[in-house]
């Protein structure tokens, strides 16, 4: 699946519709001579995990994506860009560097159990 807004409203909905409650915010953090820079900025939190997602839109660089893990039970992150993600039925897959020779990439996965029936796939 290629990374998109859109792949990322996606995955926001789906945990909100099952597991999490959801924030969603769009706000422009720049104003160029091209147009505006966008950051589309999406809050996923339960008790004691809390993560931060944002897709920022940018009139000359492209579309960009970060994840902020804010809190994981103790665990906490900066934001830092996302390369990619991937939502499995029962986890997602968080990649933040992927070396371009042999694809492997600095990366944690998210196990969810209690997923609907649904899970995260349609």
């Amino acid at each position: 699946m290629e990374m998109s807004l859109d792949y990322m409203e996606e995955m926001v909905d789906r945990l909100g519709a099952s597991l999490f409650k959801t924030e969603k915010k769009e706000r422009v953090i720049g104003e160029l001579p091209d147009g505006d820079c966008v950051s589309h900025c999406f809050e996923v939190h339960r008790p004691e995990e809390r993560l931060l997602f944002e897709a920022v839109d940018h009139p000359q660089e492209g579309m960009r994506y970060f994840l902020e893990v804010a809190e994981f039970h103790g665990l906490s992150s900066f934001r830092l860009p996302l390369d990619s993600w991937k939502i499995w039925p029962d986890r997602l897959e968080f990649k933040y560097y992927s070396l371009p020779e042999n694809g492997r990439a600095v990366s944690f996965i998210l196990d969810l159990p209690g997923l609907d029936e649904r899970g995260l796939e349609s």
